[in-house]
């Protein structure tokens, strides 16, 4: 009775917060990444779009976007890996949204200026 007694307390005190700081640090990561992905997304990607078109578009699918280093002073490395790739993925899907409507825009544009001649 008292070594489970005891494998209960070691658990108590020392596993179960590592496990629970993982879980809260992966969720923290994530959501951090995403909120700055979106941030560092400028309103140029339109403009890649709409002046550049396709190769625009092109560009933004094949472009791997670069995470800050300043993001990661003080971090642990299971937060700095998770960061990396939630910003990866966030800010390459950003572009692409954001080309994409950039060349919509422009497309509507130069078929409604054929349209009208």
């Amino acid at each position: 009775m008292k070594k489970i007694l005891m494998c209960s307390i070691f658990l108590t005190i020392f596993i179960y917060p590592i496990v629970f700081a993982t879980v809260q640090d992966t969720s923290t990561a994530i959501q951090h990444a995403r909120s700055d992905a979106k941030v560092d997304t400028g309103t140029s990607w339109y403009v890649a779009g709409g002046v550049c078109g396709c190769f625009g578009f092109l560009y933004a699918a094949i472009a791997t976007p670069s995470v800050p280093a300043t993001r990661f002073i003080g971090q642990s490395p299971e937060y700095i890996l998770i960061y990396s790739d939630e910003y990866k993925r966030t800010a390459k899907n950003e572009r692409l949204k954001k080309t994409g409507i950039g060349w919509g825009v422009w497309a509507a544009v130069y078929l409604l200026f054929v349209a009208l001649n």
